[in-house]
């Protein structure tokens, strides 16, 4: 975002092509960190038309849909008609669903499309073993993106579904619990560090899945932890603290929208303590 709270296009570029020149699996548009709840048709429709020309095919890119089913219809074929390879469906608006509606609202979904299709289990998403086994029949339900974070529920999952589903972690920081999900049978996560530090996410997962785990505590103890002890001092601040941190290492982010709020001063002036503990130049 622009001071004004525009969207800052030439920035939101420049972002989109330093994370198309990392390693990173794929690249997630206007989802939870990317302030889809505050977007309108207009501005996602610039957001994912600007990540298709400047990813050009370098990353797959999906994009966030969801709010009421008539709006995710209408998002979902946006992101489609813009070459999105994927939607990630996020929890529906306010209603806390029967797990037969839940089914229904992605199911009508997934069909209105040729795309593929995460389901994000989170929230009020809440997805029983037997919303899965009825929605296994939709071929383009692809995988589950677990932002719950309960273990049990989760392995029982993995083992009944096996690999009809892939399975990721979508845990707010999530480098602070992949190790455990990992033992679960998680093999993948989207990070919200890899906004600002992309290399960090990137040894993260790796020093889990090459099994150092005196890397893994030592990365804990020396960045993702400092940063959840700002993440968790107020709602909202897993946003926040991303935005901040983009900002302070020169990368266009621009404010939160509203209801979000922003890091203090004395915060931000922590978080770039924080950063620049990590080989990260923050100014300020």
């Amino acid at each position: 975002m622009h001071a004004d709270q525009t969207i800052d296009v030439d920035g939101f570029s420049n972002n989109l092509d330093a994370i198309c020149r990392t390693d990173l699996a794929a690249i997630f548009v206007c989802c939870g960190t990317g302030e889809f709840h505050a977007l309108s048709l207009d501005e996602y429709r610039t957001l994912v038309m600007t990540a298709r020309d400047v990813i050009a095919g370098r990353k797959p890119l999906l994009a966030g849909v969801g709010m009421g089913p008539a709006q995710a219809l209408e998002f979902a074929a946006t992101a489609q008609q813009l070459d999105a390879g994927g939607v990630l469906a996020l929890p529906p608006y306010l209603i806390t669903p029967d797990p037969a509606g839940l089914e229904d609202y992605y199911r009508q979904l997934a069909e209105s499309l040729e795309i593929s299709v995460i389901l994000y289990h989170r929230a009020n998403a809440v997805l029983t073993a037997a919303t899965l086994e009825r929605l296994s029949s939709v071929e383009k339900v692809i995988a589950v993106k677990d932002g719950i974070g309960d273990i049990e529920t989760l392995r029982r999952h993995i083992v009944t579904f096996g690999d009809r589903y892939g399975w990721m972690s979508g845990m707010p920081t999530v480098e602070m619990s992949f190790e455990a999900f990992y033992a679960c049978g998680v093999r993948s996560y989207s990070s919200a560090i890899a906004n600002f530090a992309p290399a960090a996410a990137l040894a993260s997962h790796e020093a889990v899945v090459s099994g150092n785990n005196d890397r893994c505590a030592r990365m804990l103890r020396e960045f993702i932890i400092p940063l959840c002890g700002i993440r968790d001092r107020r709602p909202g601040y897993a946003v926040s603290y991303v935005k901040a941190a983009m900002n302070l290492l020169g990368l266009a982010a621009g404010p939160v929208r509203p209801p979000l709020v922003e890091l203090t001063p004395h915060e931000q002036q922590e978080l770039a303590e924080i950063l620049r503990a990590n080989g990260l130049p923050a100014r300020g």
